[in-house]
């Protein structure tokens, strides 16, 4: 990995990075959804300030370099945005620089909320993805968490958000 990877809670100074981060991360999705829908969920990630009156900002960090991140949802905040049940910890927007992907970072990052999750007895840790995003899939499944349609929504009738959940011990 070159560098040493260092997982660690952002500081506000770094937010402005951190979201464009998120977007530079997620742009290769920008044509593959409808150009009012990429609006708003674009500008929606990219919001990483109001997220953190719910969840922590987490980033991995080579030299001084931020090249990924991701927002978890602890138990112990009051949820405002967050879907699943309170005894569940939550992951959203896991994003890795284009440049540093396939080098474990993403996993890296999912693995920190699984400890964040296990060190506050959560019942099980979940997340959102979409059809659109099938490497992320593979590394959610390969690390253990599996389908809850339950909690899918669907944001246009033409597009599912799934859900997938992680049991904890």
């Amino acid at each position: 990995m070159g560098s040493k990877l260092t997982i660690r809670d952002a500081d506000p100074l770094e937010y402005d990075n951190v979201s464009g981060l998120i977007l530079t991360a997620y742009r290769e999705y920008q044509h593959q959804m409808p150009c009012d829908d990429w609006t708003k969920y674009s500008t929606s990630m990219q919001d990483v300030r109001s997220r953190t009156v719910e969840s922590e900002l987490i980033v991995a960090v080579e030299g001084n370099v931020i090249v990924g991140s991701a927002t978890f949802y602890p138990t112990y905040m009051k949820r405002v945005e967050s879907r699943w049940p309170q005894e569940w910890t939550g992951v959203r927007l896991v994003a890795v620089r284009p440049d540093k992907r396939t080098r474990g970072i993403g996993k890296a990052l999912i693995e920190e909320c699984i400890d964040r999750s296990k060190k506050q007895d959560a019942m099980a840790i979940a997340l959102h993805t979409t059809p659109l995003m099938t490497r992320a899939q593979q590394m959610y499944e390969a690390l253990g968490f599996q389908r809850i349609p339950k909690y899918d929504f669907e944001p246009r009738a033409d597009f599912v958000v799934m859900a997938y959940k992680m049991e904890l011990d």
